[in-house]
């Protein structure tokens, strides 16, 4: 076969058969060789379609490094494609305006036809151009989040406790029902109680700390925030702790206020049964919402939007457009 942007096609789909089946050596052979005629061709297509398999190649290998180096390379051969697109579509303006002049002189009738076509035309390609441009933020957004979960590494706890907090008498009051809106008023009724009565002040020890992360990590394993009603209070008689000490946890080791916490545990949790059951994906969005623990549609997807900066709706286009390049 010549040595031109076929053969190196024909390489590249060689290696992408070789990663699927997960025999990383030939893939990098073929990915080498394939690499190797892209630099010596100005076909721009094929460079395309050889960065998006390295990127495919550098995710098996887990180097992230060479990952993002890669999908740097191919925005910058999608930009050089959508350039010369717009330079043709230019070019075609041109000689549709010459066109149009030279028919103006033979027939106005055949102006307004010719107009509007060059005006489809152009209004298409803007259409097109800006188009392409949204779909890469938003798969931008959508591979962002996966590669954050990848590298997210939860903070060890202290070795020596820092921080002093009072725990005095009033925590074993019996709590008010309190929803997860009112945790800033529940803080500050407890601090109110804990200055009347400073003289049982206890410290809040390592091995307590560590009791509560466990009591967290088992409320995480078991899904206990898909419940609509949990509350700040309810968790903590749950797990035999007081609203002060659950609430620095919380943001200490959480690194957010209960609010968020409950609300980012839901949006990973339908995120993974969205990804792993594709079947939910075919669910209202209202269902999904319920399912997750969220009390309507509209909360659900301002609060998934915030987390993910993609909508529910196209969140799923992008898992199932994912699905489909695998099988391709």
């Amino acid at each position: 076969m010549p040595d031109n942007h076929i053969r190196g096609l024909v390489y590249n789909g060689l290696s992408t058969i070789y990663i699927q089946q997960a025999n990383l050596p030939q893939a990098k052979k073929y990915l080498d060789s394939a690499s190797a005629i892209a630099n010596r061709s100005q076909y721009l297509q094929l460079k395309n379609e050889i960065l998006k398999t390295s990127q495919n190649y550098y995710l098996k290998i887990k180097d992230l490094a060479l990952f993002e180096e890669a999908r740097q390379k191919q925005d910058s051969v999608g930009e050089q494609i959508t350039q010369r697109n717009t330079r043709f579509l230019d070019s075609s303006f041109v000689e549709l305006e010459k066109t149009t002049q030279q028919a103006q002189q033979d027939s106005n009738a055949k102006n307004l036809p010719l107009a509007a076509g060059g005006l489809i035309l152009v209004v298409g390609g803007s259409y097109f151009y800006f188009y392409r441009r949204k779909q890469k933020q938003q798969h931008r957004l959508f591979t962002a989040y996966f590669e954050d979960k990848k590298q997210l590494v939860p903070a060890p706890p202290q070795s020596k406790p820092s921080h002093y907090l009072v725990y005095t008498d009033a925590d074993d009051m019996e709590e008010p029902e309190a929803t997860a809106a009112d945790t800033g008023a529940l803080v500050e009724q407890a601090d109110a109680a804990i200055g009347r009565k400073q003289d049982s002040a206890l410290l809040l020890s390592e091995e307590t700390l560590q009791r509560l992360l466990n009591s967290l990590s088992e409320f995480e394993a078991q899904q206990q925030f898909t419940s609509g009603t949990i509350t700040l209070s309810q968790m903590a008689a749950q797990i035999n702790t007081n609203i002060k000490y659950l609430s620095y946890v919380i943001k200490t080791y959480k690194g957010r206020d209960f609010n968020g916490y409950i609300n980012e545990l839901r949006v990973d949790f339908m995120i993974r049964q969205l990804k792993e059951q594709p079947q939910w994906r075919s669910y209202k969005i209202s269902v999904l919402a319920e399912k997750a623990g969220f009390s309507s549609h509209g909360k659900f997807t301002t609060i998934f939007k915030g987390v993910t900066g993609l909508s529910p709706s196209v969140f799923i286009q992008h898992l199932e457009n994912e699905d489909k390049a695998s099988i391709n």
